[in-house]
C-alpha cells in the first residue's frame, strides 16, 4: 500500500490518497489474495454481517419558552428560571413536563441520552440553566444526582420449558402500602424480599398511586446479567404493613426501578424490599417437611412459601419415551398423563367454620392428637398423660449435674429454715400420696433421661402453703424439656369473659380445682345442684376434688361439708357480715357487700 501511495502525484500539499484510490487498492489486493491461481490455496470466504448506523443532523428548531409562552427565548435561556431556587424549578419543570434533565418535553430523564454538560460545574447531569448557586440546595440536587450502586442477584432462572419441572416460590407476600404524609391512601400490592440485593427498589406503577412530589437520581444496577446505567425518581416517607395492619415497618428511601421480576399475569410486583430494610428479613418462625419438599417461613409481613412448586397438581417430566399412555386420576378429579405430585399445598380457614375461636396451628393438632392416642385414665380413676415430644428432636443430653447442683442448694436453704422444710414434706407428701410421683426404674446404658431440678415457691398472700415447681425450662447444654416438647392449645377463658359470667346471676359460687371456678345461677337450688353434679364428674372422671367453696349466698354454703368450704369463712355468715375478703383471679370479693376490690401496692 505504501508503494502505491507513493505513485500519486503530490498536489496541493497532499501527502495522503484521496479515499477512492484507497477504495480501490483495496479491491485489487482481495482479488489477488483470493486467487487460487495466485496464490495456491483456497481460501474460503466467510460471510460477515455489517452494521452501519448513519447520523443525520437536522436544524434545531427553537422552542419558546413555557414561563413566558413566548419564542423570544427558550427556556434554558430564561432569566426567570435561571434565577429561581432548585426547588422552584423543579416545579416548573413537572408542571410543563419538561426532561429533569435536558428541559426537552418529548422524554422523561430516565429515558434521556441527550449529550449536555454544565458550563458551570462540567457536569453532565445538568444544563446550565438548572445550576444552582446556593449551598444547600446545591447539595441536595448533588445528593439527588449521585450515582448510587445497587446490586442484585438473578431473581429467575429461564431455559428450555421441558427442563423446568414447575414454578419456583420466592419470598413474595402481600403488603399494604402507604405514605407518612396521608394514611388515608393505601395500595394493596405485593413484594419480593430479597436478601441479595442491598437497596430497596418501587416501580414506577406503584409510585404514581401516590401524589408525592419526587426528585430523581442515577444509579447503576449490578445482576447476574451485568451493570445496568439508569435513573428514576427517589422515593422516601413510605410505610409498609401486614394485611391485617398488625405489624408495619417504614420503608427505607427507595429508588424506582421497572425491572422488577414479574410472577405471573395474577401477581404484579411492585415494591423489593433490600438488606436496607433488615426487620422484614427476620424469621419468627419456619416450618419445614420432608426433603425436596417447599418450606415456609414467617416475616414481619406475613407467610412467604419458598422452593419449587408443581403446576396444577402435577410435575412435568423432562423427557417422555414411551409405547402406551396411561391416564391417572390427579387429586382434583382430572385424568392426566403426567405424575401426579407427592407435596400439596392445602388451604384452609383460618377460623371454624359457624365459631368464633381460631383454628388449631399444625403444632396444636399435633398435640392434641397425641393425648388423644396416648392419653388414658388407669383402672384407679387417675389420668395420665404422655410427653408430647417434637418430632424430629434432638436428644436430651444427660443433665444429672446440673440437677445435682440445684438440688444442693435447695437441700441447703431447708436446712437453714424449718418452717420451710416443713411445708415442703407437707407437699412432696401430697404428691406421693396421690399417686402424682413415682420411683423411676434404673436406666440402661447410653439410655436417654432428663432430671428435673426442684425449687418452691410461696404465694404473697398465702404465706403457710408452699407450691413445689419441677422446673421444666431449666437449660443445659442448650436443650431444655420445654423446647423438645410440643405446645398445646391455649384453652384459658378470657378474664373479662369469667367475671362478666361470674356476676351476671343473682348467686355466685366460686371453687378451687389447683385453678378458680367462678360462675353464677339464677338461685341457691340451681347453684347448689351444678356445684355438686361437678364434684362428682371431677372425683368419677379422674379423682380431682372441688373444694374451697365460697359463695355470697349462705344457703350454698349450708349445703356442703365443712371441709369442703373455704377456711376462712367457714365461721362466718356472710349474710351477716364480718366475712374476710375472697381472693380469685387476682380480684378481691367481698361476699357481703357482694362486690369486687382492687389493691395496688
Amino acid at each position: 500500500m505504501g508503494l502505491q501511495c507513493w505513485k500519486l502525484p503530490r498536489t496541493k500539499g497532499c501527502h495522503l490518497p484521496p479515499f477512492s484510490h484507497f477504495c480501490q487498492f483495496i479491491r485489487k489486493q482481495a482479488k489477488v489474495r483470493n486467487n487460487p491461481a495466485l496464490t495456491g490455496q483456497t481460501h474460503q470466504v466467510r460471510e460477515h454481517r455489517v452494521s452501519t448506523r448513519k447520523t443525520i443532523t437536522q436544524p434545531e428548531h427553537k422552542a419558546k419558552c413555557p414561563i413566558h409562552n413566548s419564542n423570544s427565548h427558550t427556556l434554558k435561556e430564561c432569566k426567570k428560571f435561571k434565577t429561581g431556587s432548585a426547588q422552584e424549578k423543579y416545579q416548573q419543570l413537572k408542571e410543563f413536563n419538561l426532561c429533569f434533565r435536558c428541559l426537552d418535553p418529548s422524554h422523561r430523564r430516565r429515558a434521556c441520552k441527550v449529550l449536555i454538560k454544565c458550563e458551570e460545574c462540567s457536569s453532565t447531569d445538568h444544563v446550565n440553566s438548572m445550576h444552582s448557586h446556593q449551598g444547600g440546595e446545591q447539595a441536595a440536587e448533588e445528593y439527588t444526582n449521585r450515582q448510587h450502586n445497587i446490586t442484585t442477584a438473578c431473581a429467575q432462572v429461564c431455559g428450555d420449558d421441558t427442563a423446568m419441572a414447575g414454578k419456583s416460590c420466592a419470598k413474595i407476600v402481600p403488603v399494604v402500602v402507604s405514605h407518612k404524609r396521608d394514611k388515608t391512601v393505601t395500595v394493596r400490592t405485593y413484594a419480593i424480599i430479597d436478601d441479595q440485593s442491598n437497596k430497596s427498589l418501587v416501580s414506577e406503577k406503584l409510585l404514581d398511586l401516590f401524589d408525592v412530589q419526587y426528585q430523581e437520581t442515577n444509579y447503576s444496577l449490578t445482576s447476574c446479567n451485568g451493570i445496568m446505567q439508569a435513573n428514576g425518581r427517589y422515593a422516601s416517607g413510605f410505610v409498609v404493613s401486614n394485611l391485617d395492619g398488625t405489624d408495619q415497618l417504614d420503608l427505607p428511601p427507595m429508588t424506582e426501578c421497572n425491572q422488577l421480576p414479574e410472577q405471573d399475569e395474577r401477581c404484579s410486583i411492585t415494591l423489593l424490599i433490600g438488606r436496607d430494610l433488615i426487620e422484614a428479613h427476620h424469621v419468627l418462625d419456619q416450618i419445614i417437611g420432608p426433603a425436596g419438599a417447599l418450606y415456609a417461613q414467617r416475616l414481619r409481613l406475613g407467610w412467604v412459601i419458598i422452593g419449587e412448586t408443581c403446576l396444577g397438581g402435577s410435575h412435568m417430566p423432562n423427557s417422555i419415551g414411551t409405547y402406551r399412555t396411561s391416564i391417572i386420576i390427579q387429586n382434583n378429579g382430572k385424568p392426566s398423563t403426567l405424575d401426579p405430585c407427592p407435596n400439596q399445598i392445602k388451604v384452609e380457614e383460618l377460623f371454624d367454620k359457624g365459631e368464633g375461636f381460631m383454628s388449631l396451628s399444625r403444632e396444636e393438632k399435633q398435640f392434641v392428637n397425641i393425648m388423644e392416642a396416648e392419653g388414658k385414665l388407669s383402672s384407679n380413676n387417675m389420668w395420665t398423660a404422655p410427653l408430647t415430644f417434637r418430632s424430629p428432636r434432638p436428644r436430651l443430653p444427660n443433665n444429672r449435674e446440673q440437677a445435682w447442683k440445684r438440688a444442693v442448694i435447695l437441700h441447703k436453704s431447708l436446712v437453714k429454715d424449718c418452717v420451710k422444710r416443713q411445708h415442703f414434706i407437707t407437699f412432696m407428701k401430697v404428691v406421693l400420696d396421690n399417686g402424682h410421683a413415682e420411683r423411676a426404674q434404673p436406666l440402661n446404658k447410653d439410655e436417654e433421661c432428663w432430671y428435673l431440678p426442684l425449687f418452691g415457691v410461696y404465694h404473697p398472700k398465702k404465706r403457710d402453703k408452699i407450691r413445689g415447681v419441677f422446673d421444666s425450662s431449666a437449660t443445659f447444654q442448650g436443650v431444655s424439656l420445654n423446647k423438645v416438647l410440643l405446645k398445646g392449645p391455649d384453652l384459658t377463658n378470657e378474664l373479662v369473659g369469667v367475671l362478666m359470667r361470674f356476676r351476671r346471676e343473682g348467686v355466685a359460687v366460686c371453687g378451687d380445682i389447683e385453678n378458680d371456678g367462678l360462675t353464677s345461677c339464677e338461685d341457691h337450688e340451681t347453684a347448689i345442684s351444678l356445684v355438686k353434679r361437678t364434684q362428682a364428674a371431677l372425683m368419677d372422671g379422674g379423682k380431682i376434688r372441688l373444694h374451697k367453696i365460697a359463695s355470697n349466698s349462705q344457703e350454698v354454703l349450708n349445703a356442703f361439708d365443712r371441709e369442703e368450704i373455704a377456711k376462712d369463712i367457714r365461721d362466718f355468715n356472710v349474710e351477716v357480715g364480718g366475712a374476710p375478703l375472697q381472693r380469685s383471679l387476682g380480684l378481691q370479693w367481698r361476699l357481703c357487700e357482694d362486690v369486687f376490690t382492687f389493691h395496688i401496692d
